[in-house]
């Protein structure tokens, strides 16, 4: 008779107490390159990024909106979601007039899918804002006199400076 290798006579309490009193720690990695990428794949229709950047200006109470694309002056090689009639966007500016970011707001802002409860806020969700990635490798998000941004790490983390 063969024993089960996944069997273990012990509950799983007392596993999880074994282990943490005597067990090795080591930390979860996760590629949040690849994170945005699975996220933004499921994520995706047409026009999201400026849906999205369209309810963060609702959100923030902001009474005009105004979507701005820049483009190279060259034909791009290939066709691609960072093309705009056969050019390369350089430059996507989304600019409102709503509240100014707080303390809060921008804590959020660098933290992915968890939403928020205050329906009456930006970012209800916590997904749409990285709903630009698909356009920028690194965003600037600008609010008030301060501003965030975005930057990948070589080990493809992403971290956040804010001035």
């Amino acid at each position: 008779m063969s024993k089960n290798p996944f069997h273990h006579s012990a509950s799983s309490d007392v596993l999880r107490l074994k282990a943490l009193q005597s067990g090795f720690e080591s930390r979860v990695e996760v590629n949040q390159r690849m994170l945005i990428d699975k996220m933004l794949a499921r994520y995706s229709s047409d026009f999201v990024v400026c849906r999205e950047l369209i309810q963060n200006s609702d959100d923030a109470k902001a009474t005009s909106f105004h979507f701005e694309i820049t483009c190279d002056d060259e034909l791009s090689s290939s066709s691609t979601e960072k093309d705009f009639h056969n050019k390369t966007i350089t430059e996507i500016r989304a600019i409102n007039n709503g509240l100014v970011f707080n303390e809060t707001d921008w804590k959020r802002v660098a933290a992915i899918a968890e939403g928020n409860t205050n329906v009456e806020s930006v970012g209800q969700f916590g997904v749409g804002f990285f709903s630009v990635f698909s356009f920028s490798e690194e965003p600037i998000i600008a609010s008030g006199k301060e501003y965030m941004a975005f930057v990948w790490r070589d080990d493809n983390s992403l971290t956040t400076y804010r001035h």
